[in-house]
């Protein structure tokens, strides 16, 4: 393993490995690795991420032939897999249905797209939302639509977005009564949010069968890239998920333009990443990736910016420090965004463009009044921190320089 591949976010543990494993190989390879896996881990304490493969495992076992007195699990949660994609899949095609109706185009992405052009089996992915894609100057008729259709902005968010804040962000998530969430993207990807990138996803994209007619996807190639980006960026939940993916797309005997993969990880400041994952996946999973893919990622030169954009996204999201973290990661995303259009850049009145778009602010004059409220938050909380370590020393007779 080189240093590069250590401590990344994306790779799963060796469990999790083993899973895979038993998801994706045959014969005696699979079947130790199922029973490594169980002699290490319990079904009832998976994580979330290792209980998203139980389905593939229990496909790939009943292909083969494996008995197992685990057998029966599996089998419930794939059957719950197929009844919740059941689900949402009938309400994503009403959405999607509506908003042709509203000459809005629509792309589908992420664990949607991938179920109907590679998985095609609705019990094998278990997914929590439905992603769709509509251009930029559409992305206000199709928010305002889901609005009045009773779907509501997770994040607290004051509504309508100005164009500086749909220029830091990719997407935005609703969340509709009967518990169902779809995340609306108006770019495909959160490292290139300008409408240059999204010109290239829309051109290349291509139709899939959907209903009674057809609706488009992006090509082979721009999903292995957006699964990538996807799997760098930091998850409370594992985000290992991104191999079972790839592997799908390798062995689904699509043509994959390769070179189109290499250009656009490049241009998109994801060679890095792209050049990682495929050389693990082909180490650890035997991945049909070509050698010659790999090295020439290998002779691309890597900016230091893209390293700083790679690790910031990989790095924990929790905690005061984790929120320093991620609005250090949108503002090196804001940056990456603004380089693709290739002017001259001015790094103060990008600094100010960037945070009225952070807070959705219509002027930058609100600016240092937001700055002041957020200083005097963090100042109380911090007061207040020190009042409980106080109290904790005053009644338990700590040393105070121990605090």
């Amino acid at each position: 393993m080189s240093s590069l591949q250590k401590n990344r976010s994306w790779r799963p543990s060796l469990s999790q490995e083993w899973l895979f494993k038993s998801a994706f190989f045959n014969g005696d390879e699979a079947l130790r690795s199922w029973r490594n896996w169980k002699e290490k881990t319990h079904i009832e304490n998976l994580d979330r991420g290792s209980q998203r493969l139980l389905p593939l495992v229990y496909k790939n076992l009943s292909k083969q032939g494996i008995e197992d007195e685990w057998k029966g699990r599996l089998k419930s949660v794939s059957r719950k897999t197929w009844y919740q994609n059941q689900f949402l899949f009938r309400h994503l095609e009403d959405l999607i249905s509506k908003f042709q109706g509203r000459k809005i185009p629509t792309l589908l992405l992420k664990g949607v797209a991938l179920t109907v052009s590679y998985y095609k089996d609705m019990s094998l992915r278990p997914m929590g939302d439905m992603d769709i894609l509509v251009p930029r100057e559409k992305a206000g008729l199709a928010m305002d639509f889901l609005i009045q259709s009773g779907w509501r902005l997770i994040f607290p968010v004051k509504y309508p977005f100005i164009d500086s804040y749909m220029v830091i962000r990719n997407a935005t998530g609703f969340v509709h009564p009967l518990g169902l969430r779809c995340d609306l993207h108006w770019h495909v990807l959160k490292h290139a949010c300008s409408d240059q990138a999204d010109k290239i996803f829309w051109l290349g994209a291509v139709p899939v069968s959907w209903k009674n007619g057809e609706i488009l996807s992006l090509n082979a190639a721009d999903h292995l890239l957006e699964i990538f980006e996807h799997a760098t960026y930091w998850s409370p939940v594992s985000p290992v998920r991104w191999i079972a993916d790839v592997l799908t797309v390798l062995r689904s005997g699509n043509v994959i333009d390769w070179k189109r993969l290499e250009k656009l990880s490049k241009d998109f400041h994801l060679a890095l990443a792209v050049r990682e994952m495929l050389v693990y996946l082909k180490d650890n999973f035997g991945a049909p990736v070509p050698g010659a893919v790999i090295i020439r990622l290998k002779k691309e030169k890597i900016l230091p910016q893209e390293v700083r954009l790679y690790q910031s996204a990989m790095s924990s999201k929790e905690g005061w420090q984790g929120s320093l973290r991620e609005k250090y990661s949108f503002w090196l995303r804001y940056r990456s965004s603004l380089r693709m259009s290739g002017e001259k850049r001015v790094w103060i009145l990008d600094g100010l463009q960037f945070l009225r778009g952070y807070w959705n602010m219509k002027s930058v004059w609100k600016i240092p009044w937001m700055l002041m409220a957020k200083i005097l938050v963090f100042l109380g909380r911090a007061f207040i921190l020190r009042i409980k370590h106080l109290k904790r020393w005053i009644y338990a007779g700590s040393n105070p320089q121990d605090l």
